[in-house]
């Protein structure tokens, strides 16, 4: 059996690439490390990060996590609010109900464990929206089911937005939610730190504060893979990190082939047009790099994917269709390396694209 797979479609979130639909599949256990959550979904979720403007100078991110049918979509995220805002989320949420929704079909109060929440059922231009929102310490998270109108809603929505579950969080304090103090921000990190992924074995230079997550692939005929991501965003641009080990059944008796297509040449045509492409390596190791235009969503992917021994590694930066390369991106690129951690010198640096 030859199968092949790509990570490309996660970065280039909302393109309409290439929709699923629930139930083609069974539904997969969705777990994010740093979101502190899991959930269950039947369309691959891919990772997205917004930079949100709270007001009076505040900054946060809003980290989703979003997959797309043709006639439904599964979004789950979170937001972190600075202790002297605890009143901020609810007004937020408020203004954001109203300014997008028609008519608020449902709303109540309901409870996750002992952190408290709302339910809302809502009708959009062109749809409706199940919604659920947590408050667990400073954190807020949404769990959001959106459906095209006329389309009746499935098991598999209630099943995505019931399975939510938040863990570790027995350090959080439910009775003052949003409002617990917590450590002041980190300092914004600069491409001279280097972030070193153990069990990735590779080291990489971003100026980002990075996000991980996990999720199981369907490669079809019963053949699953699990795809490990790191991601963040600086001055308009998406930097990430995916890799995952090949399982058997899948073809590697042309690497360079192989590459070029896990690289995202088959997901062509789906509004998306190959700029520009050229071979490279890591080593011995072979390697594609290319940039890829996603006109529907207006942005450019400068994707480098590489092979080494059965584990693919992929590199993305997403920014603004027509923006000049950023030499930030460029370095983020050329910073990466295999790392391990037994043998600190041991690394190979990507080499430069001719």
């Amino acid at each position: 059996m030859k199968a092949a797979f790509s990570f490309v479609l996660a970065i280039a979130i909302a393109t309409g690439a290439q929709a699923q639909e629930p139930g083609r599949g069974s539904a997969a256990t969705f777990t994010s490390a740093d979101g502190r959550f899991t959930v269950r979904s039947p369309l691959t979720l891919r990772p997205v990060v917004q930079d949100l403007d709270l007001g009076g100078g505040v900054h946060s991110s809003f980290h989703a996590f979003i997959g797309e049918g043709d006639d439904v979509s599964y979004t789950v995220g979170y937001i972190d609010y600075p202790p002297d805002m605890s009143d901020q989320p609810v007004r937020r949420l408020n203004r954001m109900v109203l300014g997008h929704g028609k008519r608020v079909i449902h709303t109540e109060s309901l409870q996750l464990g002992e952190f408290p929440g709302r339910a809302a059922e809502i009708e959009i231009d062109g749809g409706t929206v199940s919604q659920r929102d947590y408050f667990v310490g400073s954190r807020l998270y949404q769990v959001v089911v959106t459906r095209r109108a006329g389309t009746p809603s499935s098991p598999a929505d209630r099943d995505f937005l019931e399975s939510f579950a938040v863990t570790g969080a027995r350090d959080s304090q439910p009775t003052a939610p949003l409002s617990d103090p917590r450590p002041a921000p980190a300092p914004k990190p600069t491409l001279a730190d280097a972030f070193n992924s153990v069990e990735g074995r590779f080291t990489v230079r971003a100026p980002v504060h990075w996000t991980e997550a996990s999720e199981e692939g369907d490669l079809g005929e019963g053949v699953r893979v699990t795809l490990h991501s790191f991601s963040g965003t600086s001055d308009g641009i998406l930097f990430a990190v995916r890799w995952s080990d090949a399982p058997k059944a899948v073809d590697l008796s042309h690497p360079d082939a192989f590459v070029e297509e896990a690289a995202g040449s088959r997901f062509l045509g789906h509004g998306a047009s190959l700029v520009r492409k050229a071979s490279l390596s890591l080593g011995e190791h072979p390697g594609f790099e290319s940039q890829i235009d996603v006109s529907v969503s207006r942005v450019s992917l400068r994707i480098r994917t590489y092979l080494v021994g059965r584990r693919l590694y992929q590199l993305v930066t997403r920014q603004p269709m027509g923006a000049p390369d950023a030499p930030i991106a460029r370095q983020f690129m050329e910073s990466f390396a295999l790392y391990d951690p037994s043998k600190s010198s041991h690394s190979v640096p990507a080499s430069p694209a001719p």
